[in-house]
């Protein structure tokens, strides 16, 4: 029973009562436990960003959006990012031959943002853009810190202050743009991180959640039907549901990827032709920042077959002359996109259809060193599968839903029924708060999920169930342990009859004559096994000791006690090997060393100078050895005995009979090594043996009547050489 109070305690010492809590004291110097903040009923709303009314551009004409940045506020008109998460703006420099009363470049830009009449600015350096790098497109930007606003003055769109703002001037970027990737931007170092535009909507409450939809608007769709961006969840009105999840891409430079399964073209014929090659998946990278769509050459190449266009190898453009451009209408040919997820090839697919408008853009100087405006087909040759990318052409078509928080997305045809139609701008709630977190935001139309919460009802009687599951395991197993074991009784176990030739000798049943045996528990004691030879005698081989009582024989698990013969090595050990003779002397030693390196006398020598045989000399070695021949060490064949040419040292080739030298005689099993000539030549080791130097004067001539004396002659006075 103590063991069930415990646990009923313990149980209840769960859920402690407000009350309780409130009467534990505290203690000042420890931090006390703060109530978690209440969530909100309600979510906040989607923000719609209505775009400006310009249709404005150098490689077509795409709707742009306003904003306010820096105090006082300058207005910048700009592109949509779904690659950046940051905001660029086009800096003054960007148009150096801008006057006061010519501002041509200024106005196709988009408008500039002077930085240095912004109070509010924060410089943090200069920094490499960092995006679109795999498409040939680079700059650099001064960044900082200022305020940033949605829409023009007086539109009431939110303020962000310390937001990430990059000024740029490079020309493969004409417009800045507003980035809508949550992504952090990192200065210094991966710890100290600024957020993204959309991920401060997030954390202060403005949004929803982390999540957009966005399409590129359709300038020859009716009267020029606007684009759209949702921050937060999306509109419904502007596109046809297909229930088709994308899975985020795990790089995360690339993410929004889809696998581009065909590509077909049908004109006013009917008839279908593939432009798609067959051979091969093409994993695309949807990305707003840039206008055209990149496919391989082998893609594009069917497009020029199919279309008649024609690839200009200095701008890289599909140029399309006015001839081209009437025909292509009179034929109105529509191009459709097969999508499906990458990570599900058996998924469902998703067809993108582009009518031929959909790709009738101007190009301007001076974009790609164009000279002319011209029509161009937005179509590029992509160098390598990085480059593979659906642009804005493709979002005009197109409506995307990103929903970050629960890394998918949706692709899905534009709806197209009416101009203008009635916004449906629905929330995608939160990941944390959702109850369908894995797909919250994957299927764009889906009603949306609101959180529900559990009543003070249903929680009382989750508890009183718990407790009662508790209490009913807790007495069941404490009777489990604690009842009395039962004692066997011999009643129980009934005799088996059985009726064998080895159970005569026990009781029988008068009535049946049959023998009764009764179950053992242990081993059967009748046939011991004996683990030593029987009558206590050594065992010894052909003999099979038995028990004295059983005529089974004994099992020897014993090895017998035969001696074997121990195989061992021999014990004594080995003649040292060592050379004969007797120890030289060190006068002798210094002799033979300074013969090594210096050169052998040839002249005679005093019997006081030299002591011992010749064999003493060098042991192991004949006379002529050591005597009558040139140091193998410094000359070659082909000098003189004295090892110094008349001429000097000079490189000769090496030759194995040269007139005048004999072979060097060695000893059986010593390898005597050639020496390579000391002048730096193929070959030549003069950094490993250098030449002896002059006796006299610093040059190497015809030695003079005195010669070199070595050290172990003593001092004796020689002759001259005669």
């Amino acid at each position: 029973m103590r063991l069930l109070r415990l646990l009923l305690l313990s149980s209840l010492s769960l859920s402690p009562s407000p009350s309780l809590c409130d009467a534990l004291p505290h203690s000042d110097d420890r931090p006390r436990l703060q109530a978690r903040a209440a969530t909100p009923s309600t979510l906040p709303p989607p923000i719609s960003f209505a775009p400006a009314q310009n249709w404005e551009g150098i490689n077509g004409q795409w709707n742009t959006f306003a904003l306010r940045i820096g105090s006082p506020e300058q207005v910048v008109r700009v592109y949509v990012s779904t690659a950046s998460q940051q905001t660029w703006v086009v800096d003054p420099r960007g148009c150096p031959d801008d006057t006061p009363t010519n501002t041509t470049c200024t106005d196709s830009r988009g408008e500039t943002f002077d930085l240095n009449k912004s109070k509010t600015w924060r410089p943090q350096g200069l920094y490499d853009l960092w995006i679109e790098g795999n498409l040939d497109l680079y700059g650099n930007g001064e960044y900082g810190f200022d305020t940033v606003g949605l829409g023009y003055p007086g539109e009431g769109g939110p303020v962000m202050t310390g937001q990430i703002v990059g000024a740029i001037a490079t020309p493969d970027f004409n417009y800045g743009h507003l980035g809508i990737n949550p992504k952090s931007t990192n200065f210094t170092n991966f710890t100290t991180q600024s957020p993204s535009f959309i991920t401060s909507l997030k954390e202060r409450n403005l949004i929803p959640s982390v999540s957009w939809g966005y399409t590129a608007g359709a300038a020859y769709r009716f009267a020029k039907v606007l684009s759209s961006l949702t921050l937060g969840g999306y509109d419904a009105a502007r596109f046809v549901p297909n229930n088709v999840s994308f899975n985020f891409f795990p790089d995360n430079e690339r993410d929004l990827l889809v696998s581009i399964v065909g590509i077909t073209a049908d004109a006013s014929d009917k008839k279908r032709t593939s432009l798609f090659p067959t051979y091969k998946i093409i994993y695309s990278y949807i990305d707003s920042t840039v206008s055209e769509i990149w496919l391989p050459i082998e893609a594009c190449k069917a497009f020029e077959d199919y279309f008649e266009l024609t690839w200009d190898p200095t701008t890289e453009l599909y140029l399309v002359s006015e001839a081209q451009h009437a025909t292509l209408l009179q034929r109105n040919p529509n191009v459709t996109f097969t999508i499906q997820p990458w990570s599900d090839p058996k998924s469902r697919r998703v067809d993108i259809t582009l009518p031929y408008r959909a790709f009738d853009h101007y190009a301007k100087p001076p974009y790609r060193d164009l000279n002319r405006t011209s029509r161009y087909f937005p179509l590029r040759r992509a160098a390598n599968d990085t480059q593979y990318t659906l642009g804005r052409t493709f979002l005009q078509e197109a409506y995307l839903t990103v929903d970050w928080e629960r890394q998918n997305f949706s692709v899905a045809q534009c709806s197209w029924e009416t101009a203008m139609p009635q916004q449906k701008i629905v929330a995608i709630p939160p990941f944390s708060n959702s109850t369908n977190s894995t797909n919250g935001g994957s299927a764009p139309g889906a009603a949306t999920v609101s959180p529900t919460k559990l009543g003070s009802g249903a929680i009382a009687g989750i508890i009183i169930a718990a407790a009662a599951v508790l209490i009913a395991t807790t007495t069941g197993l404490y009777f489990y342990f604690k009842r009395p074991k039962a004692e066997s009784s011999p009643d129980k176990d009934e005799p088996k009859t059985v009726d064998t030739e080895g159970s005569k000798e026990d009781g029988k049943d008068e009535a049946t004559g049959t023998t009764l045996v009764f179950p053992k528990a242990e081993l059967d004691a009748s046939n011991p096994l004996r683990h030593e030879a029987a009558g206590g005698e050594f065992y010894k081989p052909g003999s099979e000791p038995t028990s004295p009582s059983e005529t089974l024989p004994v099992i020897r698990v014993e090895a017998d006690s035969k001696e074997r013969q121990v195989f061992e090595m021999e014990g004594d050990y080995p003649e040292r090997q060592e050379a004969d003779g007797r120890m030289m002397t060190e006068k002798e030693a210094m002799r033979v060393r300074e013969e090594r390196y210096n050169g052998v006398d040839s002249s005679p020598v005093t019997e006081t100078a030299r002591t011992g045989s010749a064999r003493d000399v060098l042991p192991g070695y004949e006379p002529s050895d050591v005597s009558g021949h040139s140091p193998t060490g410094l000359s070659a064949p082909g000098l003189s005995s004295t090892g110094v040419s008349p001429t000097g040292v000079s490189p000769t080739t090496p030759t194995s009979s040269a007139p005048g030298v004999s072979p060097v005689r060695v000893r059986p099993g010593h390898v005597v090594e050639l020496v390579s000539p000391l002048d730096g030549t193929l070959g030549s080791r003069t950094m490993g043996f250098l030449p002896l130097s002059p006796l006299e004067g610093g040059t190497l001539a015809v030695p003079s009547g005195e010669r070199r004396r070595f050290s172990f002659e003593e001092g004796t006075q020689t002759q001259p050489r005669e």
